[in-house]
This record gives structure tokens, C-alpha cells and sequence, in this order.
């Protein structure tokens, strides 16, 4: 009688890890494919730039699509519109800089320096009116003789009223990145900036980046900076 009781004992335990054996192997079946699909899908939205592309950066325009965002690069220059209420009259320059030092910091030798962009985007003005900005894009990129264009524009740039820990108007910047292809003219990549600094009290869901920045009511230009800073970190480049 105790052996056929042991033997049921032995064979109730038999069936206990046999089972636990089995449902440990479909959770590590689970995890290798989950693993594996995350894998691929990773592999498929990396579409990094090539690591020997050149880039040159475009001067930001001032002003805006009055038809709207998504039809930036195919509006002519001179339908571009500009909210004199809030935007500063350096911006677009003040922009412009602060994305070509972080394309350089990017890109070392592979972006084109300022002044020679200057001089190709001088030369293209004629008839400037009538160009759209992926006009210029193609021209001043064949001109160049680069791989891409970085080409965008600001249309909101406002100026803090009040002090670091204390703002009656706080500060409020807005402007988009386009990276083109020069040969084909296709957009590979875009990122927009839009924000109205809020308190730590109106937004607790944004804390962690409210004490990044300093925890304290931001200038425009700082503003812009950290705005610069979280659209090129998105920047496609190995």
C-alpha cells in the first residue's frame, strides 16, 4: 500500500514538472520571439543617413504656410506669412545657428560650413518669390554638389515676459525640420517644435522635463535651444 501511495506521490511530482517544464518553455518561446520582432522592427525604422553623406543646412525660413504645416516645402516664398506679434525679427538667424552647431557637433566634416551655404543660397535668389523652399533645396544642394539639404522654418518665437521664477508671459517658439533628398527631392525625415512653456502646477506629466531645463520660466532663446536639442537627437544619422 505505501509503495502504490509513493508511486502516486512520484507520479503526481512527475506530472507537476512536466508541466512546469512545458510552460517554461512556451514563456522562453514567447520571449525569443518577442525579442525577435522588436529586433525587426527596429532594424526596419533605422534609416540612418550614410555614414559618408554630406549634409548642408538651408537658412530657416521666416514665416509660415498660411494653408497650413503640411504644405511647407511646396509653397512659394512669397505666400509665406509671419505673425508679427510673435515672432522675433532675428529668429529665423537665431535658429539657424543654433541648427547648424548641433549638425556640426552631428556630422562633424560632412556638414557644409555657413558661409559656403551662404554663398549658394545668394546666387539662387533669383526669381525668389516664385521658389518654393524644395526649389531651393534641389538648387542650392546640386550647387553644393551634397547628398541632403536640411531645410526648415520658424513661425513662433516669443519672448518671455517676467524673470526666471516668475513670468507673466512665459516663452513660446515653433519651427519645423525637413531633410531632403537632393537627387530625388523626397522628404526622408521631419520633426516639429511647438511649445508654450507651461508651470509645473498646469502640466504635471511634463515635470521630469520642467526640472531638466532648470525648473525655472525659460527665455526664448533657451527655449529654442531645448527645443533644437530634442528634434536632432531624432536626427537620422549613424
Amino acid at each position: 500500500m505505501k509503495n502504490f501511495q509513493n508511486r502516486k506521490k512520484t507520479g503526481r511530482h512527475a506530472d507537476f514538472f512536466k508541466k512546469t517544464g512545458q510552460v517554461l518553455l512556451v514563456f522562453l518561446l514567447m520571449l525569443f520571439l518577442c525579442s525577435t520582432v522588436q529586433a525587426q522592427t527596429h532594424d526596419q525604422n533605422d534609416n540612418g543617413i550614410d555614414e559618408t553623406a554630406s549634409v548642408a543646412l538651408l537658412p530657416l525660413i521666416k514665416g509660415q504656410n498660411p494653408e497650413g504645416q503640411g504644405q511647407t516645402l511646396t509653397c512659394p516664398m512669397g505666400r509665406f506669412c509671419e505673425d508679427d506679434t510673435g515672432l522675433k525679427d532675428n529668429a529665423d538667424v537665431i535658429l539657424t545657428d543654433m541648427v547648424q552647431a548641433k549638425l556640426l557637433q552631428r556630422l562633424e566634416s560632412r556638414a557644409v560650413s555657413r558661409e559656403i551655404v551662404q554663398k549658394a543660397y545668394d546666387s539662387a535668389k533669383y526669381g525668389f518669390e516664385e521658389k518654393t523652399p524644395l526649389d531651393l533645396v534641389v538648387e542650392v544642394g546640386e550647387k553644393l554638389n551634397v547628398d541632403y539639404m536640411l531645410v526648415g522654418n520658424v513661425w513662433r518665437y516669443q519672448q518671455r515676459i517676467g524673470s526666471d521664477y516668475g513670468a507673466a508671459q512665459p516663452a513660446s517658439v515653433a519651427f519645423a525640420l525637413y531633410l531632403v533628398e537632393v537627387d530625388s527631392g523626397d522628404v526622408l525625415w521631419s520633426q516639429t517644435f511647438a511649445e508654450t512653456q507651461q508651470s509645473l502646477s498646469e502640466n504635471l506629466l511634463k515635470a521630469k522635463k520642467f526640472f531638466r531645463r532648470g525648473a525655472k520660466w525659460l527665455t526664448a532663446r533657451e527655449l529654442a535651444k531645448a527645443g533644437v536639442n530634442e528634434v536632432m537627437d531624432t536626427f537620422p544619422v549613424y
